[in-house]
């Protein structure tokens, strides 16, 4: 894990979040996550940490209108490839 996520994970304030938190890297690839994370997923941070967020949290199979990891990647690489969240884009 880089400095800087290390830096967070470690955290006072990320630790002791009541809302749920998980840290991504640039691959999206789970690094951390908090116990908030952890009680609204039921999953262990062994579970978690270390694998690729999407192949964890999927569309549902069974809709074939689910988008939701479409958007959320394609939100996420705005903001890795220009620094800025998407305002404004209908994403949500």
């Amino acid at each position: 894990m880089d400095v800087a996520l290390a830096g967070v994970a470690a955290s006072p304030l990320f630790l002791a979040s009541p809302a749920p938190y998980v840290l991504l890297d640039r691959r999206l690839r789970i690094r951390a996550v908090d116990a908030a994370y952890l009680k609204a997923t039921n999953r262990s941070a062994g579970e978690l940490v270390g694998a690729d967020m999407f192949e964890l949290f999927p569309d549902k199979p069974a809709d074939p209108g689910a988008d939701g990891v479409a958007r959320l990647s394609f939100s996420l690489d705005h903001v890795l490839r220009h620094g800025l969240p998407m305002l404004g884009a209908g994403v949500g």
